[in-house]
């Protein structure tokens, strides 16, 4: 029950994670005005690793935290931007953008536009660790408080 709730609050940090950095692709500066590669490449790359980060995030999570299942929302917050960012630079070199092309109308370079959504993933999955972190510890010790009161319940059957 304490994994199942675990898994739950990392889905839906690692959702929300995938969210934001799908929003940021698709929507905002300087994505939406790229020429070179255009829009409609980070575009794909939002609705791709909107779905494809979360899933492999959760699931590398549910298996890497067997044992240690107090880490499973911090493991899954950590993988879902880092899975992004794979997905972000896997399409790049699928398509074989030019990297230091200048082509765009502010001169802003493909390897610029990298370096800021890399540092955006980043960013989130600093916060996602340390949310998902205290998430664990919380759970912990509500199951714990739980437990404890169980035990010593005067509705309990005698031993």
């Amino acid at each position: 029950m304490q994994r199942l709730l675990l898994a739950i609050i990392g889905g839906i940090g690692a959702m929300g994670q995938a969210a934001i950095l799908s929003h940021d692709l698709a929507d905002c500066y300087p994505y939406k005005i790229m020429s070179q590669p255009p829009a409609e490449f980070y575009t794909l790359i939002a609705r791709v690793g909107v779905v494809i980060a979360p899933v492999a995030a959760m699931a590398v999570a549910w298996w890497l935290c067997r044992r240690a299942t107090l880490a499973l929302p911090a493991v899954a917050t950590l993988l879902c931007p880092a899975g992004y960012l794979l997905v972000f630079v896997g399409a790049h070199i699928v398509v074989g953008v030019e990297m230091g092309t200048t082509a765009n109308f502010d001169q802003t370079t493909p390897m610029e536009v990298a370096y800021d959504f890399a540092g955006v993933a980043g960013g989130l999955a600093a916060a996602g660790v340390g949310v998902g972190a205290i998430c664990g510890f919380v759970l912990k010790a509500l199951f714990n408080i739980r437990a404890r009161g169980e035990q010593s319940s005067p509705w309990s059957p005698p031993d």
